[in-house]
């Protein structure tokens, strides 16, 4: 959790960047990391995404919080066409072996007429990578 926090706080997101190579090794994300307490809730699930509640004490003694009581892309937080799509296509740049160029755009295609697609060798040839 520290090393997510200090991340947020140095840049304002969380990035798959964020978990690999020169990032991993930063280490003033790791100092500041350092600083982050966790605190757990008396919630019984611990595979419970929300509520989660932030808070962050600035030297000069501001408080600033953030709570969160249902996480993006819940239904009751829905994100739009266009954020889903944009998190698509950066996944699809992490993946450990890439899609063949323009697939991921095809594949988005495929998915949106998904109810007309007779023969599922249309999705499986897009997503068997570059590497098949």
């Amino acid at each position: 959790m520290g090393y997510t926090v200090a991340k947020v706080l140095q840049h304002g997101r969380l990035d798959l960047a964020d978990f690999r190579g020169d990032a991993l090794r930063d280490p003033v994300t790791y100092a500041l990391a350092a600083r982050v307490e966790t605190r757990s809730d008396d919630n019984s699930d611990p595979n419970a995404m929300a509520p989660q509640v932030v808070a962050v004490f600035l030297k000069d003694g501001t408080a600033l919080r953030w709570h969160c009581t249902t996480m993006l892309a819940n239904p009751a937080r829905q994100i739009t066409r266009e954020q889903h799509l944009a998190k698509f296509q950066r996944c699809c740049t992490f993946s450990l072996d890439p899609l063949a160029p323009g697939a991921p755009s095809r594949l988005v295609e495929v998915v949106d007429r998904l109810q007309d697609v007779e023969d599922v060798r249309q999705l499986t040839e897009l997503v068997a990578g570059a590497t098949s």
